[in-house]
C-alpha cells in the first residue's frame, strides 16, 4: 500500500491530526503532501486548527468529507 493510500485509510476511519498523519506508519514527513495530491485528485477534505486556552496551536484537525468521490 503506497504512502498516499495509507493516508486516504486513515481518513476514512475519522478525523486525525497532523501530527497523526506524519507519523511513521501512515506517511511519516511526506503525509501532509499525501494530503495535498488527495485533494488535487479530488477529494475533499478540512481542515481546522485546535486552539488551546483561545490561542493558536501548531495543531491541525482534518477529516475527510463524503461525496461521491469518497464513498
Amino acid at each position: 500500500m503506497t504512502r498516499k493510500e495509507m493516508v486516504l485509510r486513515t481518513l476514512i476511519e475519522g478525523p486525525k491530526t497532523n501530527w497523526e498523519l506524519q507519523s511513521v506508519e501512515i506517511g511519516a514527513v511526506s503525509g501532509l503532501r499525501r494530503l495535498r495530491e488527495l485533494r488535487k485528485d479530488g477529494h475533499k477534505i478540512e481542515k481546522k486548527r485546535l486552539l488551546k486556552d483561545g490561542k493558536a496551536t501548531g495543531t491541525f484537525v482534518y477529516q475527510l468529507i463524503e461525496d461521491e468521490k469518497n464513498t
